[in-house]
C-alpha cells in the first residue's frame, strides 16, 4: 500500500511541475545592450555618451567586440574646457577584454590609439595605458589606470567590459615631455633641453631611454654639469644622453620573462642562496656600447650596468624610459681646460681666445706647459679693444705662466704674463697681486671664483679685465 501511495505522490508532482512550466513565462535576466547602451543608461555618464556622438565614436564603440573601456564619469569632465578629443576617447578604449581581476599591477596594455610609425614601423602599434594595483583585499585595493583611479570594476556590457574611472585618461607626451613631467628626471629634462636633442626624440620612431635620476648627476661637479647645460657643451651632452637610449621599446616585463640561470652562493657545508638572475646583453645602443641586465628573483630587482632601474615603464607617445640610478659615462668625454672655462661662465673668454690664435693655452698641450687663466665674466668683454693686435696683447695679459694657486702668490709679488712687449726688451708685461683682507687682487681687480683645477693649470674667474699696465 506505501509504495503505492508513494508512486502516486510523484506522479502528481510531475504532472503539477509540467503544467505549472507551461502556462508561466520564464523569467530570464535581461542582456546589458552594447557598451553606449549601458552608459547612456547610466546618469553617471551624460557628458561621456554626448562627446562620443559628438565625435562620431558612438556606433563604432557599439560595433567593437570582446572590448574594454574606461569610462570617465561627469565629474571626471570638470576643468577639460572641451578638450576631450576623438583621440582621447579612443585611448580609453582597448581592442581586448580585460576583466578587474586582470588589471594587475605593472600591466602596460594596447590601446586603440595609433599614432603612425610612433611605436613601431608597421603603423599600428596602439599608444600603452600603464596599471598599478596596490593594496590587498583584506586592507583594500586600489587599481589606477593611467593615473586615474578606477571607482568601480566590471560593469558588464554585451560586446565587452566597462571599468568606471573619476579622470579622464591623457594620452602619453613625447619622450622629451615625459622626462620633464617625471619628478625624478629633472637634471636629466634640463640636460636634454640644453643638447638640443628635442627633435631627435620627437621623431615618429620608438626609443628606449634609461634615464639618469638626478641623484647619479651627483658624479659631475658643478662646473662640469654647468658646461654640459651650455650651448658649447651641448655636443658632448648629446654623446652623454645617446649612451643611455636603446632604438626601439624595451619593456620592463620583456627584462623579466628572459630564461634564469642558477646560480648556487655559499661554501660546502654553510647552505647557500639559489639565485635567478637573467643577463640580457643588447647592442647596440645609440653610441655603440652595450646593456647589461640582470634580474633578481626575490624581489624583482633589475639592474643595468651595476646600476638599479627604480621607475619602470614610463610611457611616452613614441617609447618609453626607465629612470636608473647610475649615468654611463662615455670613456671619452674628457674635461679640459676649455671645457672647465666654459663651465665656469667666461665662454667669451674662450672665444676670444681662439679668435686670437691663442686657443692652444686651452689645449693643455706638453709643449705649452701649465698656465693660469685670469678669466674675466663675459659682461666684462664689452671693453675689449676692437684693433686685433690690441685684442691679442688684452688676451695675452690675461694668461700666466705657470700654476699660480693662492698659497704661491704673495702681497706685492709680480707675475709675468704672456704678453712680450718690445719696449721692455723682449720682456714679458707682469700682473701685481695684492692681498686685501681676505680678497686676493690682480692690479685691483677682485676675484669672483677660484682658482678652479684645470686639465694643465689654474683659473681664476674676475669681475672685470685685468688692464695693461
Amino acid at each position: 500500500m506505501i509504495p503505492v501511495a508513494i508512486g502516486l505522490f510523484f506522479f502528481i508532482f510531475l504532472v503539477v511541475g509540467l503544467t505549472s512550466n507551461s502556462t508561466s513565462p520564464v523569467n530570464r535576466a535581461t542582456p546589458p545592450g552594447r557598451i553606449v547602451d549601458v552608459l547612456d543608461e547610466d546618469p553617471r555618464f551624460t557628458t561621456l555618451v554626448a562627446t562620443l556622438r559628438r565625435n562620431g565614436l558612438a556606433s563604432y564603440l557599439n560595433a567593437v567586440e570582446g572590448a574594454t573601456f574606461f569610462a570617465p564619469t561627469d565629474n571626471a569632465f570638470h576643468g577639460q574646457n572641451g578638450q576631450f578629443t576623438h583621440e582621447t576617447l579612443l585611448y580609453h578604449l582597448l581592442p581586448v577584454r580585460v576583466n578587474g581581476g586582470g588589471l594587475t599591477n605593472g600591466l602596460v596594455l594596447e590601446t586603440d590609439l595609433i599614432k603612425a610609425g610612433s611605436l613601431g614601423e608597421t603603423g599600428h602599434i596602439g599608444q600603452r595605458v600603464k596599471i598599478e594595483r596596490t593594496g590587498s583585499w583584506w586592507t583594500g585595493e586600489k587599481v589606477v589606470v593611467g593615473g586615474a583611479p578606477v571607482v568601480q570594476m566590471d560593469k558588464g556590457a554585451e560586446n565587452g567590459v566597462i571599468h568606471v574611472l573619476d579622470k579622464v585618461l591623457v594620452p602619453p607626451h613625447e619622450l622629451s615631455d615625459a622626462a620633464a613631467a617625471f619628478p625624478t628626471l629633472t637634471t636629466f629634462s634640463e640636460l636634454l633641453d640644453a643638447s638640443g636633442l628635442h627633435s631627435f626624440f620627437s621623431q615618429s620612431k620608438p626609443y628606449t631611454i634609461f634615464a639618469p635620476e638626478s641623484n647619479a648627476f651627483g658624479r659631475f661637479t658643478p662646473f662640469q654639469m654647468a658646461y654640459l647645460k651650455h650651448k658649447l657643451g651641448s655636443e658632448d651632452a648629446q654623446i652623454l644622453i645617446k649612451q643611455h637610449v636603446y632604438e626601439g621599446l624595451l619593456f620592463s616585463s620583456e627584462i623579466q620573462s628572459r630564461q634564469c640561470n642558477h646560480h648556487f652562493s655559499g661554501r660546502r657545508g654553510e647552505g647557500g642562496v639559489s639565485l635567478c638572475f637573467s643577463r640580457i646583453l643588447l647592442d647596440p645602443v645609440l653610441q655603440g656600447n652595450p646593456l647589461q641586465f640582470r634580474r633578481h628573483w626575490f624581489n624583482s630587482d633589475i639592474e643595468i650596468n651595476n646600476g638599479l632601474v627604480k621607475s619602470r615603464d614610463i610611457l611616452a607617445s613614441n617609447g618609453l624610459l626607465h629612470s636608473i640610478s647610475t649615468i654611463f659615462i662615455p670613456a671619452d668625454l674628457n674635461f679640459t681646460t676649455r671645457k672647465y672655462l666654459i663651465g665656469q661662465d667666461v665662454s667669451q673668454f674662450v672665444t676670444f681666445l681662439d679668435e686670437a690664435g691663442l686657443g692652444h693655452f686651452l689645449d693643455g698641450t706638453e709643449s705649452v706647459g701649465p698656465v693660469t687663466f685670469l678669466a674675466p665674466i663675459d659682461d666684462a668683454f664689452a671693453q675689449l679693444p676692437a684693433n686685433a693686435t690690441e685684442r691679442k696683447r688684452w688676451m695675452e695679459y690675461h694668461i700666466v705662466a705657470g700654476k699660480m694657486d693662492l698659497d704661491a702668490l704673495e702681497d706685492g709679488q709680480l707675475i709675468e704674463t704672456e704678453l712680450v712687449e718690445e719696449g721692455l726688451g723682449g720682456k714679458r708685461q707682469r700682473v701685481k697681486v695684492e692681498f686685501v683682507g681676505r680678497n686676493v687682487l690682480f692690479n685691483q681687480v677682485e676675484i669672483v671664483k677660484g682658482p678652479g683645477g684645470l686639465f694643465r693649470g689654474l683659473g681664476y674667474v674676475l669681475w672685470v679685465a685685468v688692464n695693461i699696465r
